[in-house]
């Protein structure tokens, strides 16, 4: 009987039972695939090329691999009973077994952790000096999502991009996007004023959404602060707020002395008024203080790139307003600064590329309407990283481009008027004032549907996670 080497048997069957299971995962992974583009998810060359694609060699390389365990299995098995059939398999297990056994035990390895989509995510730093515009891909968030047992891919999708576009053409060529809640610039008010009626505007803002205050209309708000006067003078005004902070007037709580001013104007215009609040009148005086002593009691004094105060940046203005912890957020940050540019607070200021505010009924709506898609089993999306808000903001992005593309199409009656009059008309780049105008009517549309509940697959739970119903 010749020799045998027995301990190459196990390994040559554990390919075998590798390669099983290792199917069983690719199964799995083609299946999720196969869902994100029967929604028309959007695979870009990233996604294709880093985690679709080696699945496809996973599967062919492991299919070659049983197919030759079995036949150096079969080779070991004749070799071990001293036949003499097939001579080419047992010299197949004879010179190769062991080295089948392990490129097999090597290969399944690699395709369970996903070896060759890891290695990507590791250079990405390297990849990026090549091609600085990939950081942008989603692909990244999504090749991560896909290695855990329960992923939430978000991808984009064309179809459900130009849905939602042809929403937004709708209100823009009707004149109607201006609702209750968009707040006009108080023309009334020096630049100063308006600047601080929009920090302190803003700050009660996030308040409201953080402590579940009543809900209210933004446009009559805004109104009723910038109407705020004591002695005919405006409580927003950098005097007004200095004397406030040195303590020479009745109080120092100015959200109080807000509270007094604005909440008649409120009642007036059939709104609740601003509720009383410790916690409120803390972080208020607080940003108070930081605007009187950093600031010299003006908002407008963020974006002074000199001591001359008549050149202003909005990359200085971005940065400086994170010093008023209630703007530090993603999504009241680009909104504030959205406000003193739309209210003209800083003369000839280059405004640059618009930011998007992140909100979680903008993704609701992004999904809802399918310019977002994900798994079937991807029921609850928390939006709380900054990936998934990258993507929302992206999808959003996509909208407007989309919505441009059919301003300055013929074929689209009024749009060319439209985009015209906006290039003309506006102290705004066109590009930043049609990106506000865009991004305004989709957070009022999410916000419309989620007050009457009519999103039909997604909706907005207790805790502001975004929840699939049913």
């Amino acid at each position: 009987m010749p020799e045998v080497d027995l301990k190459v048997f196990p390994l040559i069957v554990s390919t075998g039972t590798n390669g099983f299971a290792a199917a069983a995962q690719l199964r799995k992974r083609f299946v999720r695939i196969g869902q994100l583009r029967d929604r028309g998810a959007e695979i870009d060359g990233l996604f294709r090329t880093a985690y679709e694609w080696p699945q496809h060699l996973y599967r062919w390389a492991l299919g070659i691999l049983c197919a030759a365990g079995a036949v150096a299995l079969i080779g070991g098995l004749l070799r071990l009973v001293d036949s003499r059939a097939f001579p080419a398999a047992q010299g197949f297990f004879e010179n190769y077994g062991a080295a089948v056994a392990i490129v097999g035990i090597l290969l399944w390895f690699i395709a369970s952790v996903e070896g060759f989509t890891r290695l990507v995510l590791f250079a990405k730093a390297a990849i990026a000096i090549l091609r600085p515009s990939i950081l942008s891909s989603p692909s990244w968030y999504n090749m991560i999502q896909l290695f855990a047992d329960s992923p939430q891919p978000l991808f984009l999708c064309k179809i459900g991009v130009e849905r939602l576009s042809d929403v937004v053409m709708q209100k823009l060529l009707a004149g109607a996007y201006q609702d209750n809640n968009f707040a006009s610039a108080p023309t009334q008010l020096a630049s100063d004023e308006r600047a601080n009626v929009a920090l302190f505007g803003c700050m009660i803002e996030q308040e409201h959404w953080d402590r579940g205050f009543q809900r209210r209309d933004w446009a009559p708000f805004y109104r009723a602060l910038a109407e705020c006067r004591e002695d005919g003078q405006s409580i927003f005004s950098p005097d007004y707020l200095r004397r406030v902070h040195m303590g020479t007037g009745a109080t120092r709580d100015f959200y109080q002395i807000i509270r007094t001013a604005a909440n008649p104007a409120l009642v007036s215009a059939a709104q609740p008024e601003l509720p009383e609040s410790a916690t409120v009148s803390s972080d208020v005086g607080e940003a108070l203080n930081v605007l009187v002593d950093r600031y010299s009691g003006s908002a407008v004094n963020l974006a002074n790139a000199d001591l001359t105060g008549r050149h202003f940046n909005i990359e200085r203005a971005f940065a400086e307003a994170s010093s008023f912890p209630l703007l530090r957020s993603d999504s009241m940050r680009p909104q504030f600064l959205k406000l003193l540019v739309r209210w003209d607070v800083w003369p000839g200021i280059q405004p640059g590329r618009f930011i998007y505010p992140f909100s979680a009924r903008i993704a609701a709506l992004l999904l809802d309407s399918g310019a977002l898609v994900t798994l079937d089993d991807s029921d609850r999306l928390t939006f709380r990283t900054e990936d998934q808000r990258m993507i929302v903001r992206e999808g959003v992005r996509r909208v407007v481009a989309n919505v441009e593309r059919l301003l300055m199409s013929d074929s689209v009656n009024g749009a060319r008027a439209y985009y015209s009059a906006l290039r003309n008309e506006q102290a705004h780049p066109a590009e930043w004032e049609l990106a506000q105008r865009v991004d305004y009517v989709l957070w009022s549309e999410a916000r419309n549907r989620a007050a009457a509940d009519t999103f039909e697959d997604w909706s907005i739970g207790k805790d502001g996670f975004v929840e699939r119903k049913g």
